[in-house]
């Protein structure tokens, strides 16, 4: 779903803005260091369905929200007029219009990092907690910046929304279509003792480690796009699993897109799994593109050590 009409869309198909998101666009820009970001939302600007309670506007009504950082985790906080009871938090971690991870936050103390993409929306890529404070009036919402994939800075939006889910009241924030850009870097690191959180801190110190990565692209019938990422510490030409590097094989993310003139169509992304010695990816694309396909996966960079970015078209399994 794109993020254009959102207030339209919520009040027409609520449930599926909550499992199919895909916002406005941003780019994210690394910055040198992590930085704190307030957010007002006006009051008495909840939308809603049918049989709308002055109370139910009033859990559902954001005034503030936050993004800021605690050592190595992330935290957002999310303020509500009433009492805060249901809510989601999604991330964009690229430039593209679509959200990577997402949060489903509740009355519990703990959640979980999920997808957004068809085939990701139960994978948890990490662990959230979510504590209440003022009387129920806030949540403060805390993750590792690994359960995103470590990016340098990243684009969220947040929505509260509290009655039943066929007929809520809700809110979000930013008004306006498009993601509030949080910019990260190594002082989040720095105030857990270690350095090199952020990308320049980690590619400029002596002794960080660069793998090789190789990408590979099949299918099997139909929409079925799949294969396997590969690195290894020697750089030999053919992989051995003996000299592997899983670190650099689980969790990586792969973008799947189809080829066509002027900018590529992005068909969807997954993170692999490790088996088999390898990292396994598989994308559906909707529908057959035949051979005019390509994936990527992305550069990323750890403490101590970097994982290549590499590109392949169809066909190289």
């Amino acid at each position: 779903m794109r993020a254009h009409g959102r207030a339209g869309q919520m009040g027409k198909r609520f449930p599926v803005v909550i499992g199919v998101v895909a916002l406005g666009a941003a780019v994210m820009t690394a910055g040198a260091s992590a930085d704190f970001r307030s957010v007002n939302d006006p009051r008495g600007d909840t939308k809603c369905g049918v049989n709308c309670t002055a109370q139910k506007r009033r859990n559902a009504d954001i005034v503030r929200a936050t993004a800021g950082h605690d050592g190595t985790r992330l935290k957002h906080t999310i303020r509500v007029v009433g009492e805060f009871h249901e809510g989601r938090l999604f991330i964009n971690t690229d430039s593209d219009r679509n959200c990577e991870r997402q949060l489903k936050i509740s009355r519990r103390r703990s959640g979980v990092v999920r997808g957004c993409e068809r085939g990701t929306l139960l994978t948890s890529f990490g662990r959230a907690r979510y504590d209440f404070h003022h009387h129920h009036h806030s949540v403060e919402i805390s993750f590792s910046k690994r359960s995103i994939g470590n990016p340098d800075g990243y684009g969220w939006y947040a929505l509260a929304f509290a009655g039943p889910k066929v007929a809520p009241a809700w809110d979000y924030v930013p008004k306006r279509d498009g993601y509030i850009t949080h910019r990260l870097g190594d002082s989040g690191a720095a105030a857990a003792g270690v350095r090199a959180l952020g990308a320049q801190t980690a590619a400029a110190g002596p002794d960080v480690v660069k793998y090789d990565t190789t990408l590979t692209l099949t299918k099997d019938g139909g929409d079925d796009y799949h294969g396997s990422v590969m690195s290894d510490r020697d750089r030999n030409p053919v992989y051995d699993p003996a000299t592997g590097v899983r670190k650099c094989m689980e969790g990586r993310r792969v973008i799947l897109f189809k080829l066509r003139p002027g900018a590529d169509r992005r068909l969807g992304a997954r993170g692999t799994r490790f088996a088999g010695g390898v990292g396994r990816w598989r994308v559906l694309a909707g529908r057959d593109y035949g051979r005019r396909v390509r994936a990527k996966v992305r550069r990323e960079e750890h403490h101590r050590y970097v994982c290549r970015a590499d590109h392949t078209a169809f066909g190289t399994a």
